[in-house]
């Protein structure tokens, strides 16, 4: 007896210790969470996933352009509203720490030793901006989880309508459906299938696991939608990471095996129909030309091809600096016909920050996939809903990492936010669902003040930096083209792509 009561002052100890301000629930909740910079700081996360990127029809610029504006904007201010609501944290584990220093002054050198200090500042900035983003949703509160889940659902059920009034009002006028300009907010429809990647998890997890029949709704609604655009637009990726991902999630949790392979078959299913009726059956009833033969994006090898050669540059770069990379952002230092990123975040991360840097993020990934994955068969005192919802948040960065070894959804503004979010509540419902009493002797104490300052500083920085290459953006566009070895636009960090 002596020993539970014990432990459970440490857990709370612990739990206080790990929460940040989490307002309580008596007469004055309402008041704190009025008051609560954190609180703030999500809803800006949730009008970021829900408006971006298709309120770009009100703006002139490019909608990469204005997603990444409004990108690194968000994160300066999650730095400041961290900063405002700070608590002191507990890091277990002596090699963790450890491990980050080592990480952070691998970034430093990268940094010192590229041929364009400036864009590896950026690219330093603009992960110190998703980290900051993640923290605030991961330091939310227990509820954090659900209300991300329910803001996907929402964020992407409108999208999917809207596309599709789109689409149907165009062709009432007697025009075709357009396939590479169809995304709304987008520059390529590529860049609408990063996002679908988490999206649809998150959406499929909101319809088993929400208590509330409207938010269940939207989340079936939005699910079918995307997959029907999805096949529309050939998303070969999306659609090997999202299955490869529900299938890790049936051998991980046999007993929730049954539920969601009713629910992905009975959205698949749906979206299969819904994209056939929108783009075969409809066209033709309208007398308008239907979508061309899947068979064709399938046998498309020219973007296969073309990877293999983004990788052997990325490799080849690599090699003339194996340690410390040939610098953050540097792919298309020197320009090349095919893209300005290689495709892939793994190759990506080896060529440009190096060996070191790759290796201790590699081995953290490792780790804390390990960590959730012991949780997950695991999960302690929690509820069925909330087992379900761990495993929809771990199946979507699983997806997220699949894609991310043929495409670009770790490079582009909307998807890393979305990423970036998804990372946060899993993490949120890591803390929640903690039910073991960690060693003493592996507790180290650790005041992330500095962390913190040093993080929104940099955030800081980069939104005054991209706030003013934002006012002469035309001019930056205009310069880059010039030096540009090719006319297409592959975004990096402004729509230009090539440095």
């Amino acid at each position: 007896a002596v020993h539970a009561e014990l432990a459970g002052r440490q857990r709370t100890r612990l739990s206080a210790d790990l929460a940040w301000t989490a307002p309580a629930r008596d007469s004055m909740s309402s008041m704190t969470i009025r008051n609560d910079p954190m609180s703030w700081a999500r809803r800006g996360i949730y009008a970021y996933l829900f408006a971006v990127p298709w309120t770009i029809v009100f703006f002139s610029c490019s909608a990469h352009d204005y997603a990444r504006i409004t990108e690194v904007v968000l994160g300066a201010l999650c730095g400041l509203a961290l900063l405002a609501g700070r608590k002191r944290c507990v890091a277990t584990g002596r090699w963790p720490a450890r491990m980050g220093a080592l990480l952070f002054a691998t970034l430093l050198l990268s940094v010192a030793c590229s041929a364009r200090p400036d864009w590896a500042w950026r690219e330093l900035a603009l992960f110190a901006d998703l980290l900051l983003i993640a923290a605030v949703i991961g330091l939310g509160q227990r509820d954090g989880a659900r209300q991300l889940l329910r803001v996907a659902a929402l964020a992407f059920c409108f999208y999917g309508v809207l596309e599709v009034l789109l689409i149907n009002t165009g062709m009432l006028q007697g025009l075709p459906a357009p396939h590479m300009d169809f995304a709304l907010g987008y520059d390529n429809p590529r860049f609408f299938n990063h996002v679908a990647t988490v999206a649809m998890p998150l959406c499929l997890t909101a319809a088993l696991t929400d208590e509330a029949r409207w938010c269940r709704s939207l989340a079936w609604v939005g699910l079918v939608f995307g997959i029907s655009l999805t096949l529309y637009t050939g998303g070969r990726a999306v659609l090997l990471a999202d299955t490869v991902a529900m299938l890790l999630v049936l051998v991980l949790k046999p007993s929730a095996a049954t539920p969601w392979s009713w629910a992905a078959l009975k959205a698949a299913l749906s979206g299969t129909a819904v994209f056939l009726l929108q783009f075969w059956v409809l066209p033709k009833a309208l007398g308008l030309p239907s979508w061309s033969d899947w068979a064709d994006r399938i046998g498309d090898e020219g973007s296969v091809t073309s990877r293999w050669v983004l990788w052997r540059l990325a490799l080849e770069g690599w090699q003339l600096s194996p340690w410390l990379g040939m610098g953050p952002m540097h792919f298309a230092h020197h320009p090349n016909v095919d893209a300005a990123h290689p495709h892939n975040i793994f190759v990506q991360m080896l060529s440009e920050w190096g060996l070191i840097a790759f290796v201790i993020a590699c081995s953290a990934l490792v780790v804390g996939w390990i960590a959730i994955v012991r949780r997950l068969r695991h999960p302690g005192v929690c509820s069925h809903a909330d087992q379900l919802r761990g495993l929809g948040l771990w199946a979507t960065l699983t997806a997220a990492l699949v894609d991310g070894c043929f495409s670009g959804n770790f490079v582009m503004p909307v998807s890393q936010v979305w990423i970036a979010v998804a990372a946060g509540a899993l993490w949120c419902w890591w803390r929640n669902t903690r039910h073991e009493v960690p060693l003493r002797g592996s507790q180290i104490q650790l005041s992330l003040e500095s962390c913190l300052r040093a993080g929104t500083a940099l955030a800081i920085l980069l939104a005054c930096v991209a706030a003013h290459d934002f006012a002469s953006l035309d001019r930056v566009l205009d310069n880059a083209s010039r030096l540009s070895i090719s006319s297409r636009a592959n975004p990096r960090f402004w729509s230009e792509g090539w440095f």
